[in-house]
């Protein structure tokens, strides 16, 4: 039930009722895939108004968290490739075409989260973490370098598997370990390229290089990955959009 007290401390109505939606998919009630139950159920079970219910869905259809279908009604929306390409995928030719870079895993390991990304990540004192290096590649050209980096609690048996991972991870996430992408947030930066950067990118040391530092959030903002690319710019482009 909503509470319908407005005094002071209390989030608005639709602000809660989004939060009990957000809560009834993250918890599994709700799976990717299924019908939520009509706008008027809702304001029953929520005991708020049906104006804010809609409200509510229509902040989570803006979101992508959920989307309506004319006529069948409203769909937890489902993660995927073409999905997460779309919203989480940001890199554009000279043209301004989309483009996805074949990903190549170069390097893996295991081991206690550093410092910073325990606070990246929040996580605890001897917590463990997954590094993955990827070098991304447009016709055969390196563009861009990826560390990611997962928690071992939030990915059971990540650790343990031997396979790459693939081009786009937060379908796979949500589809492998139930983890549902709801947002992520990005430190934009330029820097010179490094020894390690200018020999993986086929660069000269000293190229500017876009750094883009990136922490993905599930719900009730956990996090839930840091990602750190280093892009190549002579070809491509980063789209940032607003609003």
């Amino acid at each position: 039930m909503v509470a319908t007290d407005h005094g002071l401390g209390f989030r608005p109505l639709y602000q809660q009722a989004i939060d009990l939606v957000r809560r009834k998919i993250a918890d599994g009630e709700w799976p990717a895939g299924s019908v939520l139950p009509a706008e008027t159920r809702l304001a029953q079970d929520f005991g708020v108004s049906v104006g804010t219910v809609r409200k509510a869905l229509q902040h989570l259809v803006d979101e992508r968290l959920v989307e309506r279908r004319q006529g069948v009604g409203t769909f937890v929306a489902q993660v995927t490739a073409e999905r997460s390409l779309f919203r989480f995928f940001k890199l554009m030719d000279r043209s301004g075409a989309r483009v996805m870079p074949d990903n190549r895993e170069i390097g893996r390991a295991v081991g206690p989260a550093s410092a910073e990304e325990r606070s990246k990540l929040d996580l605890r004192a001897r917590s463990r973490v997954i590094r993955v290096d990827r070098l991304r590649l447009v016709a055969g050209n390196p563009v861009m370098t990826d560390q990611v980096v997962l928690p071992c609690a939030r990915f059971p048996g990540l650790d343990r598997q031997s396979t790459a991972l693939p081009t786009t991870l937060y379908d796979y996430f949500e589809a492998r370990f139930g983890v549902k992408v709801l947002r992520v947030a990005e430190a934009l930066s330029a820097i010179e390229a490094d020894d390690q950067s200018a020999e993986t990118l086929g660069v000269a040391v000293g190229t500017p290089l876009l750094q883009i530092d990136r922490t993905t959030y599930s719900f009730d903002d956990v996090p839930v990955e840091w990602r750190l690319s280093r892009l190549r710019t002579d070809e491509i482009r980063y789209l940032s959009e607003l609003g």
